[in-house]
């Protein structure tokens, strides 16, 4: 399985490719269709869009990871402060390099194995090629001796026709023999003609083999030529294959320069210092005394161990590392172990920012303290800061947290309605809230476009209070109305009203009041029922029968007055004061300047 690389298939309609290798920055992220690189845009972290869709194929295109190897992402200076996160940044960076050196590597020993496929085909061929060569050789020799054979039967043929001649002349001598001569003559020479007609046909096929022998000669010929183009190919294939492999060995070479320091553990083991005991994934080349960070692989920013080699044992692959500084607590049995350097010297503490509160144009600053403005957090960079507002002063002050986007407008509050009377059901929406002033009670929250039932707004009744601005004399008197010791009872003070000058009801305004009555005819003074007027239990009501008619205390209906038995509710006299508490909701007690019952 490849680590830095995947194969898709193609479909001619499809633009989108998942990014399921892990990477480090999105640039470092290409996708190539038929080995040439393509276009595309990111659909988010995982997943690329094709600017073309690539046509139907298998395998055709190819999602891949490339980290940068000329540089280093992280820079560290002197007298930094050695960040955890660039140093897990170093990491991971070796780790991806890494791997994708082992792609190549894998790569190029695919295309070593093609081209050594390649290399045997050819040598193949060059055989074959021998072969027909050998062959044609064969027919030649084959050709040759059925011309010869051809030449055999010619001279046998010949020998023939000089017997022939011989019988003839011996014929002429001997003319008695002569018939049977010439007819023996005629039969020799049909014999000599018939072996002369199978020799010139043993000459034509000795003629066709030769000829079919130069033509296999020919394809031999033509069959070389091609063993030998082959050949030649195979040489480049050849050839190629071994720079092919001298650059896979380079990529490897690469490659191994950081593998040799990477590995994993599945071993169980406790973030502690202290000597920690490792068996690795594979062998590596680790020395005694080396660095190596071991970080756990799901939490390599917050769980890791840093030490030095103090065993290394190859054959069964077992690390003992003496761990010098740890980050984070717990026992897990996944680490990723990591060549690395010593450790820096911790850098000094610093003095942490002072905070000062909202910032203040007429104090003066110290370096390091930090102060609120326009929503962000500003610290000062220089002592005796005095008049150097934050946000146009970069000399002075460091923005060290920006204020943040204004959020959502929050959704619409409860309405808090009122009327009369209950309130209607198409009134108002849920959550709102409906107070009737007639009979003080409050509605709500409405839910699910309801009311429901109403909750009164008057507290229980409280106990009855006092008498208002009484003060008890304890200094002695003469005359009045005075207590078995001879002082007054009480001095109650009022303030006094308008006066009334005929017969009326009290209203709220005078209560706690005195009210002069000034007639010369008999009036009435009415205490209204409490559905009327709610005068709080405890109010006092005060007259003063200031005219010479006589004034009468009267309830309402409803209300009760009680006074002393020996008592009436009619002053006793002009200038007779008497006055009425409120003792319960429509009970009240008269006292005062009564006329005698």
């Amino acid at each position: 399985m490849a680590f830095s690389f995947e194969f898709f298939n193609g479909d001619g309609a499809n633009r989108d490719f998942a990014v399921n290798k892990p990477y480090i920055d999105r640039s470092h992220v290409t996708v190539e269709v038929n080995g040439v690189s393509a276009s595309f845009v990111w659909i988010n972290a995982s997943l690329v869009r094709m600017d073309v869709a690539p046509a139907a194929g298998t395998s055709n295109v190819k999602v891949l990871r490339t980290t940068p190897i000329s540089e280093a992402l992280v820079n560290f200076i002197n007298g930094s402060t050695l960040d955890e996160a660039d140093l897990d940044l170093v990491a991971t960076q070796l780790l991806y390099i890494n791997q994708e050196g082992q792609d190549n590597l894998s790569t190029a020993a695919d295309a070593a194995a093609n081209a050594l496929a390649s290399e045997i085909a050819s040598a193949a061929s060059a055989a074959a090629a021998a072969a027909s060569e050998g062959n044609a050789a064969t027919s030649e020799s084959n050709a040759s001796a059925s011309a010869v054979a051809a030449s055999g039967s010619a001279g046998a043929a010949a020998a023939s026709a000089g017997n022939a001649t011989t019988s003839e002349t011996n014929a002429g001598t001997s003319e008695t023999n002569a018939a049977g001569s010439a007819a023996a003559a005629a039969t020799s020479a049909g014999n000599a003609a018939t072996s002369e007609t199978n020799a010139a046909g043993s000459e034509s096929a000795a003629a066709a083999s030769a000829g079919n022998a130069a033509t296999s000669a020919s394809n031999a010929a033509t069959s070389e030529s091609n063993a030998a183009g082959s050949a030649g190919a195979a040489a480049t294939s050849e050839s190629n294959a071994a720079t092919s492999e001298a650059n896979a060995a380079s990529s490897a070479v690469d490659a191994s320069s950081f593998a040799l320091l990477n590995t994993t553990s599945t071993s169980s083991v406790t973030i502690g210092t202290s000597l920690k005991q490792f068996v690795t994934a594979d062998e590596r080349a680790f020395t005694l005394g080396q660095f190596v960070k071991i970080s756990h692989a799901l939490s390599p920013a917050t769980q890791y161990m840093w030490g030095q080699v103090t065993s290394w044992s190859p054959s069964i692959n077992t690390l003992i590392v003496n761990v010098e500084f740890t980050e984070g607590s717990g026992t897990f049995g996944n680490w990723i172990i990591a060549g690395t350097g010593a450790r820096g010297e911790d850098g000094v503490v610093g003095a942490g920012i002072s905070p000062q509160g909202a910032y203040d144009a007429g104090t003066s600053y110290s370096i390091d303290d930090g102060v609120t403005f326009n929503g962000s957090f500003w610290r000062s960079l220089q002592n005796s800061n005095l008049g150097n507002t934050p946000d146009v002063s970069p000399a002075f002050w460091e923005q060290t947290v920006s204020q943040g986007d204004a959020g959502a407008p929050g959704a619409d509050g409860s309405t808090v309605l009122n009327g009369t009377g209950a309130p209607g059901g198409g009134l108002g929406a849920d959550g709102d809230f409906y107070i009737d002033t007639a009979a003080d009670d409050i509605y709500g929250p409405k839910t699910g476009g309801a009311w429901g039932g109403p909750t009164s707004l008057i507290g229980p009744q409280g106990p009855a209070g006092g008498l208002a601005n009484v003060v008890e004399d304890l200094t002695p008197q003469l005359g009045g109305e005075l207590d078995g010791q001879g002082n007054a009872a009480v001095d109650v003070s009022y303030d006094v009203v308008a006066a009334e000058t005929a017969s009326f009801t009290f209203s709220a305004a005078q209560a706690g009041r005195l009210v002069p009555c000034n007639s010369g005819a008999a009036m009435n003074a009415t205490v209204p029922a409490n559905a009327t007027t709610a005068f709080a239990v405890g109010t006092t009501l005060a007259i003063w029968n200031q005219g010479a008619g006589a004034v009468t205390w009267v309830a309402s209906g409803g209300v009760t007055l009680n006074q002393d038995a020996s008592l009436t509710l009619v002053s006793n006299g002009q200038h007779a004061v008497s006055f009425a508490v409120k003792v319960a909701t429509n009970t009240w007690v008269v006292s005062g300047g009564l006329a005698a019952a």
